[in-house]
């Protein structure tokens, strides 16, 4: 309690005064301690409240940093294995053309050894018997 309240309150104890006087003061000093009984409770309230708010933020923000995190590690692993997969198809491609190249180039020398003298002889055969009957 304040020290000119308490000070008041004795030198009207000391006066004659009428109850009446004696009563609003007696409520005034009530009223003040009651006063700063609330705020004392109402800074108590709002500090437990705000103190899980906060830690329940800092809870958040770290998990989300966790989930970007998480997120970034999978894109780039998924780059990488995405630029894996393009070389391992380009290297199976070029395999393959090569391949197919290499048939090509044989199957040119098996027609032209193969197939081309028969029809070659056979054109020559046919030329000479028209030649023979004209």
């Amino acid at each position: 309690m304040d020290d000119p309240l308490q000070r008041l309150v004795r030198e009207l104890q000391n006066e004659s005064c009428p109850p009446v006087v004696m009563d609003r003061v007696a409520r005034r000093i009530t009223h003040e301690k009651r006063g700063q009984r609330v705020r004392r409770h109402a800074w108590a309230w709002a500090i437990a409240f705000l103190v899980p708010l906060v830690a329940l933020g800092i809870w958040y923000t770290e998990a989300d940093r966790v989930a970007q995190r998480k997120a970034a590690e999978l894109e780039a692993k998924a780059r990488m294995d995405r630029a894996r997969v393009a070389k391992q198809t380009a290297g199976a491609l070029g395999y393959i053309g090569q391949v197919l190249l290499e048939a090509a180039a044989q199957l040119q020398d098996s027609i032209l050894k193969e197939a081309i003298p028969p029809l070659r002889d056979s054109l020559e055969k046919i030329k000479t018997e028209i030649t023979k009957k004209i």
